[in-house]
């Protein structure tokens, strides 16, 4: 999933047709017509922090803004600001009830009382989405290369349909990032315009499928905003640079330590992170094993709501891992985007990426091969019913790259979007 940096504003308050398909960008103008375009240059971002202030919100959704700002502050230099009253001549943002949308503008406009819309039934997901917007973040779905990443079914006509264009690399910069599939930014299968019959997008590689619509902003999210605003530099500036592991980089709060991609944490991104005395390591060998996953939620009060815990499987150098999903007992959740549990199993090759996010049974036998011989597993869960995964899982040599891939055969040729996830030989 990469996230990417706008350079031009436009777009439209858009209806809502579901809960989680409410995210809209608004013009500068903050009205409900087709705002001009125009390029935002390096004062259209929030260089010196980005004041707020709220205006017909109840204290849960205060609250729920709060975290995720604090999400976003604490892994970038971006500094967030609660105000009183807007200053004259001076840009910043009002946080508004509305009574059906979330929206923002991109980037930042100049005015003050830049408007965030926010419903009721927008909460720290949402909120966090529609702040990536304010600095500046596009979506996902939207960079230049997404046809590489995904399939998009609905119209694409840029006058008409502000929340699946496909920019230009001269309208956006993705600093060369990987596209990230978790990432804030990106959409579910079926948000705003979609069904499980008829989704509005889907992944080239199906087993992303429920991977798309997170609620967890990602490392790349942060990295995107912390390229933006110059965060990396500062650490660079101070001479204070430490040596970070498996793609983090200088933490831009801390320059003695690392911002590390999730599944990794320590000073120097090399360890296994264990913040919430949970997880482990489980070593791999040429035949397979079994290992349940099982958790639960027992407290409410982690900043994106999620309880996680951390799972390393390692293997001898010079071997890879074969992962297999055997088992899921969980509860019926939402599976979009995995919003209320699942499990991440980060088999992918750039550790800098969301990983593959498991919580639907039809992913039951799904195959993840790594290239590397420590794959990451998180587990996560808003609920305090408690959640079984089994997975079995191996190593050997002859794993590497053996092209079983998982993805999507789609036949556009009947009425109703046929999608089968397959196996590719």
């Amino acid at each position: 999933m990469v996230v990417l940096i706008a350079i031009f504003i436009s777009a439209a308050l858009l209806p809502i047709n579901r809960i989680y398909g409410i995210h809209a960008d608004v013009g500068p103008n903050n009205h409900q017509t087709r705002a001009k375009r125009g390029v935002l240059i390096t004062e259209k971002y929030w260089k010196e922090g980005l004041p707020y202030r709220f205006e017909g919100l109840g204290d849960f959704m205060k609250n729920e803004f709060k975290k995720a700002v604090r999400t976003w502050e604490e892994n970038t230099c971006v500094n967030f600001t609660e105000i009183a009253h807007s200053p004259p001549n001076k840009a910043s943002v009002l946080v508004k009830w509305h009574v059906s949308r979330c929206a923002s503008v991109i980037g930042k406009t100049g005015y003050p009382d830049q408007r965030i819309y926010l419903a009721p039934a927008c909460e720290y997901g949402i909120i966090a989405h529609e702040l990536g917007h304010a600095l500046g973040l596009v979506h996902t779905h939207e960079r230049p290369d997404r046809d590489k990443y995904v399939k998009v079914f609905v119209d694409v006509d840029p006058d008409t349909n502000f929340d699946f264009r496909n920019y230009t690399k001269e309208e956006v910069e993705t600093y060369n990032l990987g596209y990230d599939y978790g990432s804030i930014m990106q959409y579910s299968m079926t948000d705003y315009y979609g069904s499980w019959d008829d989704p509005a997008m889907m992944p080239l590689d199906g087993r992303y499928n429920y991977t798309l619509g997170s609620e967890i902003v990602s490392f790349n999210d942060f990295t995107m905003i912390n390229n933006r605003y110059g965060c990396r530099q500062k650490c660079l500036k101070q001479r204070r640079v430490v040596k970070c592991d498996n793609g983090g980089y200088e933490h831009p709060r801390n320059c003695s330590k690392c911002l590390c991609p999730s599944g990794f944490g320590g000073d120097s991104c090399n360890e296994r992170p264990n913040e919430n005395n949970c997880g482990g390591i489980l070593n791999a060998t040429q035949k397979y094993q079994k290992h349940t996953f099982e958790f639960a939620n027992d407290r409410w009060d982690w900043l994106d709501g999620f309880k996680k815990c951390y799972w390393w499987i390692k293997a001898p150098n010079g071997t890879a891992i074969d992962i297999r999903v055997s088992t899921i007992e969980d509860y019926p959740y939402s599976p979009q985007g995995c919003r209320a549990a699942g499990i991440e199993i980060k088999a992918n090759d750039d550790q800098t990426l969301t990983g593959y996010r498991i919580c639907h049974k039809s992913q039951i036998g799904l195959v993840f091969e790594s290239k590397h011989n420590l794959v990451p597993i998180i587990t996560f869960t808003k609920m305090s019913d408690t959640s079984r995964y089994t997975i079995k899982y191996r190593h050997g040599e002859f794993f590497l790259y053996n092209k079983r891939l998982f993805g999507l055969k789609i036949d556009r040729q009947i009425k109703q979007t046929l999608v089968t996830i397959c196996a590719v030989k």
